[in-house]
């Protein structure tokens, strides 16, 4: 997960997020929600990737935890798409939702009475069209940064940082994170 680093005491804490790869909602939907209780812990967000939904199943299946409302956009292949479970007592706004066959986003915003609002994108971005994604990408942080609000994103990026010496996509996806002060939270 990458957030935009703001200066120290302006992140309100009690903002949490967790993010699975799941491989399939319709399968291993159970297995996160016994996940999420045993952990014994209430995210805000819960990010999924690679559920499966696809545009001919999607009517056929409405995944559920209590407590949460559920988000997503439906992948157009056999793989992919992207789903949020977002705390029911939070007000938000689906700001896109980006079904393709390169990539699949969902942006939404949060917003909040006594701090900033979030802004907050999942990904999954397919093997295919390296540089859609890419140029998708820098044109949605800009934007997103240049509003000034605190961003969260997470998801499968199906890139490998470790090869930002030899891989061009590896190395222009990290510099589109470090140009918006996007770095991952655990830094």
């Amino acid at each position: 997960m990458f957030k935009k680093n703001l200066p120290k005491g302006k992140v309100d804490s009690t903002f949490s997020v967790f993010h699975n790869n799941i491989v399939s909602i319709n399968r291993n939907l159970e297995n996160v929600s016994i996940s999420l209780d045993e952990l014994d812990f209430h995210f805000n967000v819960s990010g999924i990737t690679e559920t499966k939904i696809t545009i001919s199943n999607e009517n056929s299946f409405h995944p559920s935890i209590p407590g949460y409302v559920f988000e997503y956009v439906p992948t157009p292949l056999a793989s992919g798409g992207v789903g949020l479970f977002v705390d029911q007592s939070l007000h938000y706004t689906v700001l896109e939702k980006t079904p393709n066959e390169a990539f699949q986003a969902i942006w939404i915003e949060i917003s909040f009475v006594n701090h900033k609002n979030i802004v907050f994108g999942i990904f999954y971005r397919q093997h295919n069209s390296p540089d859609y994604f890419q140029s998708y990408f820098e044109e949605v942080i800009e934007n997103m940064v240049s509003d000034d609000k605190t961003i969260y994103m997470m998801g499968h990026f199906n890139i490998d940082l470790l090869k930002c010496e030899t891989s061009q996509i590896s190395q222009d996806f990290l510099l589109s994170l470090q140009s918006c002060y996007l770095t991952d939270s655990n830094s």
